[in-house]
């Protein structure tokens, strides 16, 4: 892993977040949630998500 994320993290966190953890959950995906939950509390994507 390159860093904290990586710009596979930057390009799936969105569709995660937005479909995987709303309509499909991502209890049965345990490495896809732990990397969701990383990227999620990163002051850069606080800030995004601000705007929605």
């Amino acid at each position: 892993m390159a860093g904290e994320y990586s710009i596979a993290d930057i390009l799936i966190y969105a569709d995660t977040h937005t479909h995987g953890v709303e309509c499909i959950g991502l209890d049965d995906y345990t490495s896809l949630k732990r990397r969701h939950d990383v990227i999620e509390v990163l002051p850069a994507v606080q800030r995004a998500w601000v705007l929605f």
